[in-house]
């Protein structure tokens, strides 16, 4: 993610293969502050506007489901919605909420509760915000199925390979994590109700902190194959954590 080369102010977002070359691109009218990545999304975010975008060509015919069903709430059939934004204080109700990149409309005002960090991972997009509101949404179909508070503002946000668990770092170097499985029955829960409130239901369910807490953490990475097992760095030293049980550290 760039700002362009030309005087126009945008920004574009630049996919490349594994070899460093270029294969697709995007420009943006919104300051890419925060970046996230999955195997088929790109995320990016501002203080208070996101935008995903679907970039992999092939998917899933579940996901070409999914994508259905979410564009046919918004009554445009079954058009398929590669680039979409929406603003963080929107609900994301039936009919309102996301928007196809070309028909959004920025804010007039900044959001109050701008936000400090995301992460993404197949099944779900995380944003954290400057208060300790984290607002998880479903992927690839876009739904809001959570909101929880956590008690610190949030520097860095990740999840493990499931979406069971996340990580927090915040801005005093202290890592925390928390328990955010979704139940069936709250699922989505926003995509019932225009009532944006009713997404505080989710706290019953998600956003239960563990019992696990270490000092002076700058960054962490969870394992891409099992759920429990994460690194931290903490000072020079760097811990593989296995469940919540951290084994012998190595300087590094």
């Amino acid at each position: 993610v760039t700002k362009a080369d030309d005087s126009s102010g945008q920004y574009i977002i630049i996919v490349c293969n594994d070899i460093g070359s270029p294969v697709d691109s995007k420009y943006l009218h919104i300051e890419p502050l925060h970046v996230a990545m999955t195997n088929s999304h790109v995320i990016v975010a501002s203080e208070d506007v996101v935008y995903i975008w679907m970039y992999r060509s092939s998917v899933t015919k579940q996901s070409h489901g999914d994508l259905a069903a979410a564009a046919g709430m918004l009554g445009v059939g079954s058009k398929r919605r590669v680039e979409m934004m929406f603003h963080i204080d929107e609900s994301l109700a039936p009919g309102t909420g996301f928007h196809d990149k070309d028909g959004f409309v920025m804010p007039a005002a900044p959001a109050q509760d701008p936000i400090a960090c995301i992460t993404a991972t197949e099944q779900c997009c995380l944003v954290a915000r400057e208060s300790g509101v984290v607002q998880r949404y479903s992927l690839p179909h876009l739904g809001i199925e959570a909101r929880f508070m956590i008690r610190c503002r949030p520097q860095v946000v990740a999840a493990n390979c499931d979406s069971t668990r996340m990580s927090i770092i915040d801005i005093n170097g202290l890592l925390t994590l928390y328990d955010i499985q979704v139940k069936s029955t709250s699922r989505g829960f926003d995509m019932d109700s225009s009532n944006n409130n009713n997404a505080q239901a989710g706290q019953e369910t998600t956003g239960h902190q563990l019992e696990f807490e270490r000092k002076d953490v700058w960054n962490m990475r969870w394992a891409s194959d099992n759920p429990d097992l994460f690194a931290i760095m903490e000072k020079t030293r760097m811990y593989i954590v296995r469940g919540l049980q951290p084994e012998e550290p190595v300087l590094s």
